[in-house]
């Protein structure tokens, strides 16, 4: 990081932008939701980039549109994943079903961990994701 990049990136005014938005959508009466963020690049990376084909941030705004729009509460661990974290024996209902967010929080660690075994980086993911199903 250059300290150009930190002065900018410091100066940045997140609630400007927030009553950017706002402002415009209660005159024009369009109803905003506001959702929160967590671990929508998490979900976006395991649940839809491998099966739309789209890069992690258009998966990450899918889940934010989800979590805002279609008033999903939770979202479900993919099905491939689930069973082979299971054959691992690093998965188990209880505490899946406690939070949805330290469920995705142990499939990023899980999977951190596992890729770096193979020398990769969780980004390499979505291609490195056939053979790890097939393990």
């Amino acid at each position: 990081m250059s300290a150009k990049f930190n002065r900018v990136t410091h100066q940045f005014n997140d609630r400007a932008l927030l009553t950017a938005v706002e402002r415009p959508a209660a005159r024009e009466g369009v109803a905003l939701r506001k959702v929160k963020p967590a671990y929508t690049s998490i979900i976006g990376r395991f649940q839809y980039q491998p099966q739309y084909g789209m890069s992690v941030h258009h998966a990450a705004a899918l889940v934010i549109g989800r979590r805002g729009g279609l008033k999903v509460r939770r979202e479900n661990v993919p099905k491939a994943l689930r069973l082979w974290m299971q054959d691992r024996d690093q998965w188990n209902d209880p505490t899946y079903r406690k939070n949805d967010w330290s469920a995705w929080a142990r499939i990023k660690r899980i999977m951190t961990k596992t890729l770096a075994s193979h020398h990769q980086y969780l980004s390499a993911w979505l291609g490195y994701r056939k053979t790890l199903f097939s393990e």
